[in-house]
């Protein structure tokens, strides 16, 4: 059975359709993801921090148990690789929160309120509910989260640089 040209341009057609619909399915899922772990490492920023504040202190107490235990070397040492990462991430996202709080800063009334509402929710030791930090802003709580999504996704374009801001001109 032989295809004729029109046949062939016809099938070729929706199979590049069906890529393209598929590539757009993908690069939303991407987009989606990076925003995730932007609002993940935010609701985590507390416990992530005290942990690797105390990080220096457990590698010390761990490599004497290395030393003893020599069998389970491979455990010991995916923690501590995995301890170093999350160490490594904190910083990194420390350093992508200082400058959008610079940027922020520099900004205008907005900028600085929606950095101040996701410092007060997330950063801050100590704990506000969303409740009051609305009530301190004068907004409803659907305003106090849709300023928290703007931010979030300043942050995502800060932390993901040119793979960030390709995702925003896909959507």
């Amino acid at each position: 059975m032989k295809l004729s040209a029109e046949d062939l341009k016809v099938i070729s057609n929706a199979a590049i359709k069906e890529y393209n619909k598929t590539h757009e399915i993908t690069k939303k899922k991407s987009h989606d993801y990076k925003l995730h772990n932007i609002k993940l490492l935010l609701k985590n920023y507390r416990r992530l921090k005290a942990y690797c504040d105390n990080i220096d202190a457990t590698m010390d107490g761990m490599e004497s148990a290395v030393r003893m235990l020599n069998d389970r070397a491979m455990s010991v040492e995916s923690i501590r690789i995995s301890t170093a990462r999350t160490a490594i991430m904190m910083k990194y996202f420390d350093a992508v929160l200082a400058g959008y709080k610079s940027i922020c800063e520099q900004g205008d009334d907005d900028d600085r309120r929606r950095y101040s509402i996701i410092s007060a929710l997330y950063l801050e030791a100590n704990r506000n509910t969303a409740d009051k930090i609305s009530e301190l802003h004068f907004c409803s709580k659907r305003t106090l989260y849709y300023e928290v999504d703007k931010g979030c996704e300043q942050l995502r374009i800060l932390a993901f640089g040119i793979d960030g801001l390709n995702d925003l001109k896909r959507l």
